[in-house]
């Protein structure tokens, strides 16, 4: 069977934030309890976890319009479950999800599933969704008053909720199963390097995603492709036979040794492990014996997250050269920043300098110069460049806005356009502006080596 592409889900989930805040007496909110108990049903329905992909957002929103990635994945996406509240309605963020995902599916289709929060007059749902039936998790009790299933959390005696996330696993899975056959998945181009980047506890599960996001980068599969730790052992050791190595992210918490089961299972099975905990992590404050001898284990990598990463790649491509740069002995770049990254371009201009590659960087005593003077110091670095890299780690939001803006109007100076790349910080705000000849890297906690390279090669 062909794996499922990460940029494909079968199914995208589309909700409000404020629904998915929990109540107290409540550890996770209604939308993650309801996603995790769907999850469960259409385990069973499809036989298991790996047959389909289903993708959720995590991260507060606030006024951004909506990233690449989201919509890389609502564009390819099979079926699409939005939760129908009045704060959904209200959240241009929501509504451009929907709107996004109609604009390549049918309505003839029905891809779209509708779970309702709250009671709705007509004329306040999305006109799109006014032919479509819902699953009502709400009701009227006896005094008329809207009350909603699953407050604060699922209740097992709550009999109607577990109905209705039943008949929504049913109809959901059924859809899905039509759409992979009309739309059967593409095999993946050959990578030759699959592995088993274990799955976490939540407070671990950011950190998951992004090494698996840059894995991804490097064509390198990784499995199970849900983060779940309930996966039987038939099912973990049949990941383990496609896999050539177990990685596994650790932190002070046990997990009921989870962690320590998954890493015997992968020493049975002979896969070779490499496993992390941060370099900064407490030793002293693991209550578990077992869970502590496992974190001083001789698999165990103590670094920061990048560093980890940059060391997984080595592993895992040994034999991988680096990109054959093209000649730039005769192409100028002007390598950028704002305050706070100084100390990062001399480290740039030192690799700069080994690989023979003209640079020049800002002036290094601005607070010494007038505005007058470092503007026309940028202005004729802006001309002379051939291309410019960005350095987004520390620097003030706004003043990577205003060297952006300002490197477009130089523009019309130059007989060719100048060509920017940014390297950003996964993390950091998002700039909001996307000029001609503008590209961006993404670099995991700090600059890497690789973001440098593929500026260089060309890849970006």
């Amino acid at each position: 069977m062909a794996k499922n592409n990460d940029k494909s889900p079968d199914i995208f989930i589309s909700y409000a934030h404020i629904d998915n805040s929990p109540l107290p007496g409540a550890e996770k909110g209604w939308v993650q309890n309801f996603v995790n108990g769907l999850r469960i049903y259409l385990n069973r329905q499809m036989g298991r976890s790996e047959n389909y992909k289903l993708w959720m957002d995590f991260e507060l929103r606030g006024n951004t319009p909506l990233t690449a990635d989201i919509m890389d994945h609502l564009k390819a996406a099979k079926t699409l479950v939005l939760f129908l509240s009045p704060a959904y309605v209200a959240s241009k963020w929501c509504c451009d999800e929907l709107q996004t995902f109609l604009q390549q599916a049918k309505a003839s289709e029905k891809r779209v599933f509708v779970v309702e929060l709250d009671s709705m007059a007509q004329e306040d749902r999305p006109a799109e969704l006014s032919d479509l039936l819902g699953y009502r998790f709400w009701y009227k009790n006896d005094q008329g008053r809207i009350r909603q299933y699953g407050i604060p959390k699922p209740d097992p005696e709550e009999e109607e909720y577990y109905n209705l996330l039943l008949d929504l696993s049913h109809d959901l899975s059924d859809k899905i199963k039509e759409l992979q056959k009309k739309f059967p998945a593409q095999d993946e181009e050959e990578s030759g390097t699959t592995i088993y980047l274990a799955p976490v506890s939540d407070q671990l599960e950011a950190l998951r995603n992004r090494v698996a996001r840059f894995l991804d980068q490097y064509k390198i599969n990784t499995l199970p492709n849900t983060n779940c730790f309930r996966l039987s052992e038939d099912s973990i050791e049949d990941d383990f036979t496609k896999c050539s190595h177990f990685i596994q992210l650790l932190d002070e918490n046990s997990s009921m040794g989870v962690p320590r089961a998954l890493h015997d299972l992968a020493e049975k099975q002979s896969l070779e492990i490499i496993e992390w905990r941060d370099v900064q992590l407490n030793l002293d404050a693991v209550e578990s014996s077992d869970h502590l001898a496992l974190l001083q284990g001789v698999s165990v990598i103590a670094c920061h997250l990048s560093e980890f990463t940059e060391e997984l790649l080595s592993k895992l491509q040994p034999q991988k050269p680096k990109p054959e740069l093209p000649d730039r002995s005769n192409q100028v770049v002007f390598v950028n920043a704002g305050v706070g990254d100084n100390a990062l371009l001399q480290k740039i201009a030192v690799k700069l300098t080994d690989l023979n590659i003209p640079y020049i960087l800002p002036m290094n005593n601005p607070e010494n110069a007038s505005p007058a003077e470092m503007r026309e110091d940028m202005e004729d670095n802006l001309l002379m460049c051939d291309s410019m890299l960005l350095i987004y780690h520390n620097s003030p939001r706004k003043q990577i806005r205003e060297f952006l803006k300002y490197g477009f109007k130089i523009n019309a100076k130059r007989e060719t356009p100048l060509q920017t790349t940014i390297c950003k910080l996964e993390d950091n705000q998002p700039l909001n502006l996307k000029l001609p000849h503008m590209k961006t890297l993404e670099c995991v906690q700090q600059f890497e080596d690789c973001c440098l390279d593929r500026f260089l090669a060309g890849e970006v």
